[in-house]
């Protein structure tokens, strides 16, 4: 099987260059021929770049911002077809993988200039995501009708779909209607590597230095301005806890500013920055309790890394009651899961699992254990078959 796989972000600092990053390695290893456009840099390489364009479109009017946004992309797109086709030629593919990018109609285009299967990889609906971005700055998105119908348009031009959860399935179905193509649910995942070097046992002794971690891209949605207000009740409780903020972003300023003037703060509160995924694991090992305080979301779609990179850790986790965490995590059973943005249920959790060992021992050891169920090998095997299943109907149909 050859197949051609299109991902802008591949050499992003998101985590959707961690998921782009760990499906075609373990594709290669299925004895599948895979050619990445673009090529796949080493991950020392990638630095995290500044949000300063991205605040200044913000600060224009919202339908000002999306038409300079669609046209940029698009031009992008153009250059990048150019490379594409030349590829197909050479390479052959049997199938293009392709993952969807904003106002990007790289999939329809392709659709109609080439005989090849499509399949595409939607993490998400733009139109919907964009909406929660400009929700959270407290911004109303208005934008031309045309922008707001791509979404649908380039679903319509998959001969499949795959989709990182139950919830993005439903809403992409719901958009499509009966015009839907084949969408299988291939949720995010954890490195067998990381599960294999992990030991099976975990201290469960009382500590009295207790590390607090958050890993992400620190967005608006993470809830870690609900994190820093409770950790500042629990620095008062327990002083000689830490809190650890793993990743970099575009609220880190904020959160920063906010330590700076709390004088209880400042001396237990870190930030490292960017980290590689490899340096980020290593440091979440080290951690005691971690947190996932997602705020409240109407369509909560996302199929957090980070709560997988968690539960191979094996560590006591909090999370927001939200979407897949709720699907995939058992309250009580292994980890702590919380009504979101309460911060009383928040401040409640944190005390419980820093006051005992062996609340945090069980708890940890029963989300490493069914962490083995989430593995980027076994995405990597569902994503093939779905390959398989269409590549052979665009035979039959040939």
């Amino acid at each position: 099987m050859k197949i051609l796989y299109i991902n802008e972000l591949l050499n992003s600092s998101s985590g959707s260059s961690i998921h782009g990053r760990k499906l075609t390695e373990k594709l290669k290893l299925l004895d599948v021929s895979l050619l990445t456009i673009p090529a796949i840099n080493n991950e020392k390489s990638i630095k995290f770049r500044s949000n300063f364009i991205k605040t200044f479109m913000l600060n224009m009017p919202s339908a000002i911002s999306e038409i300079i946004r669609f046209i940029k992309q698009n031009l992008k797109s153009f250059f990048s077809l150019l490379e594409i086709h030349f590829v197909i030629k050479s390479f052959k593919p049997d199938c293009i993988l392709i993952r969807t990018e904003l106002y990007d109609l790289k999939p329809i285009l392709l659709k109609k200039i080439s005989k090849i299967p499509i399949v595409l990889e939607v993490n998400a609906p733009f139109f919907l995501e964009k909406k929660i971005h400009y929700e959270a700055r407290n911004k109303n998105l208005i934008i031309p009708s045309f922008l707001s119908k791509l979404d649908l348009k380039i679903w319509k031009s998959a001969d499949a779909i795959y989709v990182v959860s139950n919830i993005l399935k439903k809403i992409v179905k719901s958009q499509l209607g009966n015009e839907s193509p084949f969408i299988e649910v291939i949720p995010n995942g954890v490195d067998s590597d990381y599960l294999d070097k992990l030991p099976t046992e975990f201290s469960n002794g009382k500590s009295s230095d207790i590390r607090i971690g958050f890993a992400g891209s620190l967005q608006f949605w993470h809830g870690c301005e609900l994190l820093l207000e409770a950790y500042e009740e629990i620095a008062k409780l327990r002083p000689a806890t830490k809190l650890i903020f793993i990743g970099d972003g575009e609220n880190r300023k904020n959160l920063e500013h906010y330590v700076y003037y709390n004088k209880n703060l400042k001396e237990r509160v870190i930030f490292t920055g960017k980290l590689t995924y490899a340096n980020t694991m290593e440091i979440l090992k080290k951690m005691d309790i971690l947190v996932a305080p997602y705020k409240v979301s109407k369509y909560f779609y996302f199929s957090s890394l980070k709560i997988f990179d968690y539960m191979a850790s094996g560590k006591a986790i909090i999370a927001s009651k939200l979407g897949q965490i709720n699907e995939i995590l058992e309250h009580d059973v292994d980890a702590i899961l919380i009504n979101p943005e309460n911060k009383e249920e928040f401040c409640n959790a944190l005390l419980t699992l820093i006051d005992s060992g062996e609340k945090r021992f069980k708890l940890g050891n029963m989300a490493f254990h069914k962490a083995k169920n989430y593995t980027w090998g076994k995405s990597a095997k569902s994503l093939l078959d779905l390959v398989q299943k269409i590549v052979t109907e665009k035979m039959y149909c040939a």
